[in-house]
């Protein structure tokens, strides 16, 4: 049941990055609307999720690091040197409890 949980909440996650992707191609004035419900519905998502002592890690616009628990996609495409940052977030980095659950998945840029 833990895995179906964690796979829902995932799907939500995706959602609502894409929903909020689609609200900022829209103009000012619906805008606000629109992001207070996202903001409802994810906050309401985090709620329920801290319930069952699980949560969703967001790592976008953070400097990577090789021993984030993610897993980069397009890490072959820069050289070792290079300081990077982690340009999107393709799914979240899941914990229970203090615990890693899943890795999640990035797309790499330079910083």
């Amino acid at each position: 049941m833990k895995k179906q949980i964690i796979d829902l909440a995932i799907e939500s996650w995706r959602l609502s990055k894409f929903t909020q992707e689609l609200i900022d191609q829209r103009e000012e004035t619906e805008q606000a609307k629109l992001k207070r419900k996202i903001f409802w519905f994810e906050d309401k998502l985090e709620n329920i999720l801290e319930t069952l002592n699980i949560r969703l890690v967001d790592l976008e616009d953070s400097e990577f690091d090789m021993g984030m628990p993610v897993k980069a996609i397009n890490i072959e495409e820069f050289k070792g040197s290079e300081e990077l940052i982690i340009e999107k977030m393709l799914e979240p980095v899941v914990m229970c409890g203090d615990s890693l659950e899943r890795t999640g998945t990035v797309l790499l840029g330079i910083i």
